[in-house]
């Protein structure tokens, strides 16, 4: 192989490890579109519970301390060691 096209693998080694492929989790999508509505809540299609929008909070004014999964104060009123991981938001 000719060193004007390239040689494959030792770009892929210059590069480093490949990275992971992080999905989106499910309820991604539902939470964009009922967002995108205006709604305040949408439906979690794993478990079939009403949870609420980062708009629905956003109008309750203030960090209610329940750990909610859209919280747009971050979790201020939640202890730090119970608040969630940014990848699980």
């Amino acid at each position: 192989m000719s060193q004007a096209c390239g040689d494959d693998e030792t770009e892929a080694r210059a590069k480093g490890p490949a990275m992971p492929i992080v999905l989106a989790p499910p309820w991604a999508a539902a939470h964009a579109e009922a967002c995108a509505a205006g709604e305040e809540t949408y439906r979690d299609p794993e478990s079939g519970y009403q949870v609420f929008t980062a708009v629905g909070l956003r109008q309750r004014g203030r960090c209610c301390g329940s750990v909610c999964r859209h919280c747009p104060f971050g979790h201020a009123a939640v202890p730090a060691a119970l608040r969630p991981s940014k990848t699980r938001r």
